[in-house]
């Protein structure tokens, strides 16, 4: 498994966030599924899902620190 595997991934699951108030964060389960859907098993797994969710974390808190940014002017 790649890099450009994991960041492709992470741009099509982040179609699968809960959209309120504000963006939420990938399913948990929506990283499993494509994982799973990609023959990841095992440790192949438990890593791309652990990458995908410290991107996906990375994601959220750039994107909250630009919405406060805009709040404050």
């Amino acid at each position: 498994m790649g890099l450009e595997f994991v960041l492709s991934a992470f741009f099509e699951l982040t179609y699968d966030r809960q959209v309120g108030f504000g963006a939420g964060p990938i399913p948990w389960n929506s990283i499993y599924t494509y994982g799973v859907a990609h023959d990841m098993r095992g440790e192949d797994l438990e890593d791309f899902i652990f990458l995908i969710r410290e991107i996906d974390h990375e994601f959220m808190a750039y994107h909250k620190e630009q919405s406060d940014k805009q709040r404050k002017g």
